[in-house]
Order: structure tokens, then C-alpha cells, then sequence
């Protein structure tokens, strides 16, 4: 037999998810990420193919197909074989989010993935024995997460880049085995994409690309869809319009993304240039805890009253003032 669709959608779904919460470069791993994975797969827009591999001890996610070949295990899958299914989906959130990292970032990252989720259920867990070169990097990969302690809470949100020595060292230890042996240390992802329709826009307004060219795309939300009135919390009712942004964002390859919150003109400058800036931060929070965007690349900032405002008495005016601007810079 061989790992089905119901494994991978299981260990998607896994409650212990919700402790991981660490970034490798642009990646962020997290309960949200594996909950996009998980939409894509459920809506076959990431296929699983039931054994196709043909080996028991390695599953497959190919980029080119959106396709996961899962394990010729019997089910239910043990530790290790769920962590692999992991490891696989995240490089199928990586596609699906086009990010633009290289190969062995990618690899270490999904290793790093694989063995938090297996400290996280098994925090007395040692590496088996296996061939030397690969029973060492795996020992390194477990004793990085254990320096960080991306399996611990007090880990959480941490945050490993290519110029910390330790997570370069993993990299470059991981180009020496075999399998990876042929990667050029420069060399990108083969992420491209998973087509996917964008969410429904509530009410069929809520999301415009205003303008767009070679270096910028403009984005519109609005803003009484977002938050309600003098608030600056996201309605729940808000997050089909957030997805609708984020494919877009996404679809962008940005290289920075600056949220800009606008007020009607209502109430004193001074208090709407603060509403509008709790604004721009909810909506970039939004993009952060849901796996979108990391806060280094995003810039919300607050405007307040936008400009040529609608009178007071002018009420949808106002309603058409109160938004925010997402500019996506791609070079």
C-alpha cells in the first residue's frame, strides 16, 4: 500500500503545528502556511500521488507538476514518515508562494521543518544511526533547532538567515551529500508557481489593481470591508478579501511592499493620522501571521485623512476614502 491523500491532509492538520513558528529567509513556517498547503491539496490544485515514487523511505514534490508522491508505507504513517510528508509540503508552499530562494536555502529549510515537527512530538527523539555523512547533518539540523529553539515557545518567531554562520554552515554541509552535491551554491528554487483561483472578493469591490508597470503594482482595499467604523482590528468577515490581496501580492515577486492607510475626513488630523497608521499595521500583521509576507520587506504606514476627501455629508464619499494602498515594488 502506499500514503493517501487522508495521511497528508492528517499530518496538515495536526494540532502540534500551531508551536512552529520560525522564518528561514523569506519562508515562513508556520500552522498558516500548512493550512494554505492544505487548501491547495484539498482542491487538488496540489495533487498527491499515492506511492508514485516507489520507495518506502522518500516521498517527492514536484514543482513542475504541483504533484506529491507520497511513501509505499502501509498507513497509518509513523514519526518519521509524517515528517517527511512535512518536509514535501513545504517545498509545495514554496512553490505554491513563488519564492524566489535558492535550492539549498529551500532544502535546509524543509529539513528544518521535518525534524522541529519531530522534536515537537518527541522531544527525547536522537537521530538513528545511518550512513555517516547523512547521520551528521541530521544531527546538525537537530542541533540547530535546539540553538534556536524553533521547538520550544520561547523559539518561536525566530528568525535564521544566510549570513548567520551557524544555518550557512548546515547549507554548506548539505551541498557535500550525495543528493545535493551537484547544487551551485547561487543556484534558485525550481518554485513556480501553483495556479489557483483567487478568492471571492465579498462584495465585489473590495480588491482593484489601480495601476501597474514594470516597477510597481498598486493595490486597493476597501477599507469599511476591512475594519469597522474608528476601528483598526481586521473583520473576520475580512479574510477572503486579505487572501484576494495576497495572491496578487504574491504573484508580484516583490521585493518590498508598502501598506498605506487613508481615513475619510472625519474627526481631527492628528487622531486619523494614528487610526490610519493602526490601520496599515493591522493589514501588514494580517500578512505576516498568515505566512504571506515577512515584516522586513513590508512598510505600513498611516496618511490620514485622504486627499480630496469627501465632505462630512457625502457618505458613500467617505466610504470610498477609507481604504488602503498596497504598493508592490519588484525592483
Amino acid at each position: 500500500m502506499a500514503l493517501s491523500k487522508t495521511d497528508v491532509m492528517n499530518v496538515l492538520n495536526d494540532p502540534i503545528l500551531a508551536r512552529m513558528d520560525f522564518w528561514v529567509e523569506s519562508l515562513h513556517v508556520c500552522q498558516d502556511s500548512y493550512r494554505y498547503v492544505a487548501q491547495l491539496i484539498d482542491g487538488d490544485y496540489i495533487h498527491i500521488a499515492p506511492g508514485a515514487s516507489g520507495s518506502a523511505v522518500n516521498a517527492y514534490y514536484h514543482d513542475d507538476t504541483d504533484t506529491l508522491d507520497t511513501q509505499t508505507v502501509d498507513p497509518p504513517p509513523d514519526l518519521e514518515a509524517r515528517a517527511l510528508l512535512l518536509h514535501e509540503c513545504t517545498h509545495g508552499f514554496i512553490d505554491a508562494m513563488n519564492f524566489d530562494i535558492t535550492r539549498l536555502t529551500e532544502e535546509t529549510g524543509c529539513y528544518l521543518a521535518q525534524y522541529t515537527y519531530v522534536l515537537l512530538k518527541n522531544p527525547a527523539f536522537i537521530v538513528p544511526p545511518n550512513n555517516p555523512p547523512w547521520l551528521h547533518f541530521f544531527q546538525q539540523v537537530v542541533e540547530l533547532i535546539k540553538q534556536f529553539k524553533l521547538h520550544e515557545a520561547r523559539g518561536r518567531g525566530a528568525r535564521l538567515y544566510l549570513n548567520d554562520a551557524d544555518f550557512a554552515a548546515l547549507r554548506t554541509e548539505l551541498n557535500h551529500l550525495n543528493l545535493y552535491s551537484r547544487l551551485k551554491d547561487d543556484q534558485r528554487s525550481a518554485a513556480n508557481g501553483v495556479p489557483y483561483p483567487l478568492p471571492d472578493d465579498p462584495a465585489g469591490r473590495g480588491v482593484r489593481v489601480s495601476s501597474q508597470d514594470d516597477s510597481f503594482v498598486q493595490i486597493r482595499l476597501q477599507g469599511d470591508l476591512l475594519f469597522d467604523f474608528d476601528k483598526a482590528d481586521v473583520k473576520p468577515a475580512a479574510d477572503k478579501l486579505l487572501q484576494h490581496a495576497a495572491v496578487l501580492v504574491q504573484k508580484s515577486s516583490p521585493r518590498l511592499v508598502y501598506i498605506n492607510g487613508y481615513t475619510d475626513s472625519v474627526g481631527d488630523n492628528s487622531y486619523n493620522m494614528r487610526l490610519s497608521q493602526r490601520r496599515a499595521d493591522a493589514v501588514a500583521r494580517w500578512f505576516f501571521t498568515h505566512g504571506i509576507l515577512p515584516y522586513s520587506v513590508m512598510r505600513p504606514s498611516g496618511f490620514g485623512k485622504a486627499p480630496g476627501g469627501a465632505p462630512v455629508a457625502d457618505a458613500a464619499g467617505r466610504a470610498n476614502d477609507r481604504h488602503v494602498e498596497i504598493w508592490v515594488s519588484k525592483a
